[in-house]
């Protein structure tokens, strides 16, 4: 998929199927929610600008993905330096791959990411203290988390 897609406020269901952003077109929407059931694939790459944020209130209140327990789909987010995202991205069964560049988090932004693996590269800030834009949700982690290079 390439060219600018504006998304609604609203929860947005995919069973199966793939997300394949390329191009040079932007994926946007304040008060979103992506869910990725039945194996579904969310997969962004090239020079697409993603501007996500997730609801501020109601159930799924600081999520802007959430792939299901079990979906072993790889969950891959390239954005460019115009890319803002915010919010929780959980894939607990899958290895997430997220490359965002220097504005991509332009002032710390609130970001969570859950994955079985997580790799982060590119230039970018994050922000420690956002249970306030996140929904009042609390990240706490049980786990060991490492950073190998």
């Amino acid at each position: 998929m390439s060219g600018d897609i504006t998304l609604n406020p609203g929860v947005y269901i995919l069973r199966g199927g793939e997300v394949k952003l390329g191009g040079n077109g932007v994926l946007a929407g304040s008060g979103v929610t992506i869910f990725l059931t039945e194996g579904a694939q969310f997969d962004s790459n090239a020079n697409e600008t993603i501007a996500l944020s997730p609801p501020t209130n109601g159930p799924y209140a600081g999520i802007t993905i959430f792939q299901e327990y079990g979906n072993i789909a790889p969950l891959t987010i390239n954005g460019t330096s115009a890319s803002k995202l915010s919010g929780f991205i959980y894939a607990p069964s899958a290895p997430v791959f997220y490359a965002g560049n220097s504005t991509m988090f332009a002032g710390g932004d609130c970001i969570r990411i859950v994955g079985k693996t997580v790799e982060m590269t590119g230039n970018s800030s994050v922000k420690a203290n956002c249970e306030a834009e996140l929904g009042g949700k609390k990240m706490t982690a049980g786990r060991l988390i490492l950073l190998v290079e």
